[in-house]
């Protein structure tokens, strides 16, 4: 037997096994979607989407594609503070709607007199709408500060409208979403308490069933 040619074999062979090795350790990094979570670590997953009937199923599913998803820390001081920001603000701005609503019935009304009666009366709308609109920026603004205040995480939601937190410490969570539906200035608000568990995967859906108002109004 000709021992180069044994020594060629066993140099084949050794690269078939190194390129064997190369291609799984490839397949792994390819997969972190199915990797458990770590010992002592929890994970949270879900959808963003919106149905007629709030379930993922049929072709008039909206898919929440690039939304951002955020977990707040849930050891109630953001539920405090909210209810404090709540508290300060939506009266005002329930009081300025009631305006806004006794303008446009005034108008309405005017629209059966003179011209001169029904201009006068739309200048006291506009008036009134830009107050109204400048009082929801600024609750939205603080809403917004107090939110970004106990943000723990972040991310967007895939294609599907998909998203995922892994590595979180097990504990008390909130989860916030907001989905616009593009030219219907349609909007859905979730803020749901999530409780993350050692070593275990929680399954969020965000649909139109549990959609809240959250801060807003």
């Amino acid at each position: 037997m000709n021992p180069y040619g044994q020594r060629l074999n066993a140099k084949q062979k050794q690269r078939t096994v190194n390129r064997l090795s190369a291609l799984a350790a490839l397949f792994l990094w390819l997969l972190p979607s199915v990797v458990e979570p770590a010992e002592g670590q929890a994970k949270i997953q879900g959808a963003v989407f919106i149905s007629p009937s709030g379930k993922l199923e049929g072709d008039l599913v909206m898919r929440g594609a690039g939304v951002e998803v955020m977990i707040l820390r849930g050891d109630g001081s953001f539920e405090a503070n909210l209810a404090a920001l709540r508290q300060n603000r939506l009266p005002t701005i329930n009081k300025q709607l009631g305006v806004v609503n006794k303008a446009q019935d005034d108008l309405l009304r005017a629209g059966r007199g003179s011209k001169a009666e029904t201009d006068r009366k739309s200048v006291v709308l506009r008036q009134e709408r830009a107050k109204l609109a400048e009082l929801k920026e600024t609750y939205a603004k603080e809403a917004n500060e107090l939110i970004a205040k106990h943000t723990f995480a972040k991310t967007k939601t895939d294609s599907e409208g998909k998203f995922t937190f892994a590595g979180i410490v097990p504990g008390r969570y909130l989860v916030y979403a907001h989905f616009e539906i593009a030219g219907m200035e349609v909007h859905y608000y979730w803020l749901l308490p999530v409780e993350a568990r050692t070593e275990k995967e929680i399954e969020v859906s965000l649909d139109k069933l549990n959609s809240t108002s959250a801060f807003y109004y």
